[in-house]
């Protein structure tokens, strides 16, 4: 009787198999890839689960707010849920429509419009937000540390590389 350790080495090694069918893609490092990919889904819907919980504390106790700060609050809610339907519909896509055909697990389906585009909306506003924050609690004196704070956002939000990286 072989040990749970081995049976799941076993598990894994049988979905690690080399493919016949698809040739590009290693066999260690599809499953790696896959499995970060549902991975990091699971850890975005926790983290939209906090965003929920963040968006009710600030609509019950901040009520007094300005409306263009409420509305960029929503604004920014509204994308983060637009990204995580997005995901799911990825998810969706990869491992339950496509189940079992690797064809499906190359093609990035909605990931490039996913990850890239609405990611550098949504940092890029709240980072521009956090030096306005930054200016105004400084009592407008420290306008130099914002703008080295715009210009490394700036940088960040407009590197080609950073929206590559999350292509696959």
């Amino acid at each position: 009787m072989s040990s749970p350790r081995g049976r799941l080495s076993d598990l894994f090694l049988q979905c690690c198999a080399p493919c016949t069918c698809h040739r590009s893609l290693t066999p260690h490092t599809s499953c790696l890839h896959f499995s970060t990919q549902l991975l990091g889904a699971v850890w975005n819907w926790m983290l939209y689960g906090v965003l929920i919980v963040q968006l009710y504390v600030y609509t019950y106790h901040f009520q007094g707010d300005r409306k263009l700060l409420k509305l960029l609050v929503y604004v920014i809610f509204f994308l983060e849920t637009l990204q995580t339907a997005l995901t799911g519909a990825d998810l969706y896509y990869w491992f339950v429509s496509g189940f079992g055909n690797i064809d499906h697990l190359v093609d990035p389906h909605l990931s490039p419009f996913d990850w890239p585009i609405i990611e550098s909306i949504v940092s890029l506003t709240v980072q521009f937000f956090f030096a306005y924050r930054v200016w105004i609690l400084s009592e407008k004196k420290s306008w130099w540390l914002c703008m080295v704070i715009c210009v490394v956002s700036r940088s960040r939000n407009s590197d080609p590389n950073s929206a590559a990286c999350s292509l696959h």
